[in-house]
């Protein structure tokens, strides 16, 4: 709010042609932003495997991810968060943030380790789409 008054001010004092220009971009690039996640929410897709439904304490088991852009237009950032019980250790953290060009696949993949014996549980907990500015996510 307080770069749109700078941006005010320097239109109505200094140069209106820039200044007013400046201040569209101000305000369309947020709308653009959220319209863009609207769009790529409907063109991606998302596909989770694990390599083993059992394992033995431990056994490794990977965790594939792979996601598809149909779309012609950027993908904003993806966040893949991961679900492991107390028995299992993951080879990297609990998310995980991919991005996706134009007509491609991003894939990438998992390693958990059982440290425990007995069933137990890993996989994916969400996947959350959001725009580049943070205002909205799906």
């Amino acid at each position: 709010m307080l770069a749109a008054f700078f941006i005010l001010i320097f239109a109505l004092y200094c140069s209106g042609r820039v200044g007013w220009f400046l201040l569209l971009v101000l305000v369309l690039t947020p709308l653009l932003s959220v319209l863009l996640a609207y769009l790529a929410k409907n063109s991606l897709e998302f596909e989770a495997s694990l390599s083993h439904d059992l394992m033995s304490k431990g056994e490794h088991c990977t965790l594939n991810i792979s996601l598809h852009n149909k779309s012609f237009l950027p993908c904003p950032p993806v966040t893949v968060n991961l679900t492991a019980q107390p028995g299992v250790t993951a080879s990297d953290s609990g998310e995980i943030c991919l991005s996706v060009l134009p007509k491609s696949t991003c894939r990438t993949s998992v390693s958990f380790t059982a440290r425990l014996a007995g069933g137990t549980m890993t996989g994916v907990d969400s996947v959350t789409l959001s725009d580049w500015f943070g205002i909205c996510s799906a």
